[in-house]
């Protein structure tokens, strides 16, 4: 019998699991150190941190506001801009140098083609961020409006579900989440004004306008799809986020002390 040990890399550290092999050999002593693909299940705890708006209504660029933000907490933003202008791009202020956040979505024009949306994420913040810079890099629109989020809890956190709707409905049920542990967002604009913004959604707050409207909630269990609920929306739109899976290599080693030799499984 040989002992195999495989080692799983967690956000918790290194963990460690032996397995006896069925493997017969010779002579004892037969040590085998394997360090397989696996991937990890884990159990977080997804916490809200803070939010803010960042709006403009007179062309503004760029467009700064602070956000409380923990070293190695994850930076999500959601918005839209006049369709004309161009795609904005979004960095952290605080610290030493800045990060850049991704865009993950978009942009993409809307069912009433008079605005662009995208999704920014950015998976862990560097430490002494502080806030967040939007500029545009050549048109700039009339107006816009961004949620922007900071939150823990999950390990690298990729987009699961997202639904868009079509001309003034709310947006879902998105698909089947894949994890009973994730971070959503709704977003609307409104031709006219957005009244309310209801449950299980935590509202996140109209715009000075009303005509924009986001919020958020924590998953916790398995669901079958995510609705938006806004009233008086006419764009509205639902994105999910959940952890990415740990995926570690292979390395074998295989010490045999001499005049052993391996006589089959």
């Amino acid at each position: 019998m040989a002992t195999r040990q495989y080692t799983i890399i967690s956000p918790a550290g290194p963990i460690q699991v032996n397995e006896t092999s069925t493997r017969l050999y010779s002579l004892p002593g037969i040590q085998i150190n394997e360090t397989i693909p696996a991937t990890v299940v884990e159990t977080p705890t997804v916490a809200f941190h803070a939010k803010v708006l960042l709006e403009s209504t007179s062309s503004g660029n760029p467009i700064s506001s602070s956000l409380a933000i923990n070293p190695g907490e994850s930076i999500l933003v959601v918005g839209a801009w006049q369709v004309t202008g161009s795609t904005p791009n979004i960095v952290t202020t605080g610290g030493v140098g800045s990060d850049t956040l991704p865009m993950i979505v978009g942009p993409t024009t809307d069912a009433h083609a008079t605005e662009k949306y995208g999704v920014w994420l950015l998976q862990s913040a560097e430490p002494g961020r502080t806030g967040l810079t939007l500029t545009y890099p050549s048109t700039v629109p009339t107006f816009c409006c961004f949620y922007c989020y900071s939150f823990s809890g999950l390990y690298k956190p990729i987009l699961d579900q997202q639904a868009i709707a079509a001309i003034d409905v709310n947006a879902g049920p998105t698909p089947t989440l894949t994890s009973t542990n994730e971070f959503a967002v709704e977003f609307a604009v409104s031709d006219g004004s957005i009244s309310a913004i209801g449950a299980p959604w935590t509202s996140d707050g109209n715009s000075p306008l009303n005509n924009w409207g986001g919020g958020h909630q924590i998953i916790t269990s398995s669901t079958a799809g995510l609705t938006s609920n806004f009233t008086g929306e006419s764009d509205a739109m639902v994105f999910t986020f959940k952890s990415s899976p740990f995926l570690v290599g292979t390395a074998i080693n295989i010490f045999m002390y001499p005049g052993a030799s391996n006589i089959g499984e």
